[in-house]
């Protein structure tokens, strides 16, 4: 566990969170909560409802039942224009990266500033080039999306949600798709921002080396319910047969 995490202060807080699409039961009365400084792994197979709960979050999907609280305020009550104002705190690197095909990524970057910020174009130029600096990929300010590998898009996609500020960072897969050194790549950035931004994080994942590396808290999401929680070792330790294999066939040095 990081010394800067603040065990005091739950900037996230999820309570008794049901979501149904139809028959279908994704989550079943949820509970969790993200501590200021922490990077928090939400674990769990392909489709078991992890990325649904960091768009329930932010609001992009409404929960069913249940409350959630964002930096103290319950966003159920919250007006769309002070929910507006919420979501600048919150940097969500989509999985695809969501960057725009049509724009440089000089362009890409500069969008959310425009929209949101009253900056001058040095003062813009500037934050750009310090986001790209910060995930190493300054020299592809020029570039087109479509010149890009998988990895730098990644990179490219968290310099974009970075370059407000935001209190909390939510990664949706991060490392899905990459190969595996890139994928290592990325979890050195996760650990980085969350060092230089002192963000708190969640991480949503099926990826075990992912959350090895970048998790100081993992909890496990199988059948639309938390299983467990714990550092790393000791949720791969479990004995539940519900858990076991899948920590057995995704096992890892």
């Amino acid at each position: 566990m990081r010394d800067e995490i603040d065990y005091s202060e739950k900037v996230i807080e999820v309570k008794e969170v049901k979501k149904s699409f139809g028959d279908m039961d994704v989550l079943k009365g949820v509970d969790l909560h993200l501590y200021k400084g922490e990077n928090l792994v939400v674990l769990g197979k392909s489709g078991s409802g992890k990325s649904v709960l960091i768009k329930l979050v932010v609001r992009l999907l409404k929960a069913d039942e249940g409350t959630i609280d964002v930096l103290g305020k319950r966003i159920d009550k919250l007006s769309v224009r002070e929910m507006d104002e919420l979501r600048l705190k919150i940097g969500f690197s989509f999985q695809n990266s969501a960057l725009y095909d049509s724009m440089t990524v000089r362009e890409n970057l500069a969008f959310p500033l425009v929209r949101n910020k009253r900056l001058t174009r040095k003062e813009t130029e500037m934050k750009i080039e310090e986001a790209l600096e910060d995930v190493g990929l300054l020299r592809a300010i020029n570039q087109m999306p479509s010149e890009l590998s998988g990895g730098m898009r990644k990179r490219i996609g968290i310099a974009r949600t970075l370059i407000l500020n935001p209190e909390i960072m939510l990664y949706d897969e991060p490392t899905a798709g990459l190969d595996p050194i890139t994928c290592i790549e990325i979890n050195e950035l996760i650990n980085e921002v969350q060092e230089k931004y002192h963000t708190s994080s969640i991480i949503i994942t099926h990826d075990l080396t992912c959350a090895k590396q970048t998790g100081d808290r993992v909890v496990v999401l199988i059948d639309g319910q938390f299983k467990t929680e714990g550092t790393f070792e000791e949720v791969s330790r479990t004995q539940d047969p519900n858990l076991k294999p899948f920590f057995d066939y995704n096992f890892i040095e």
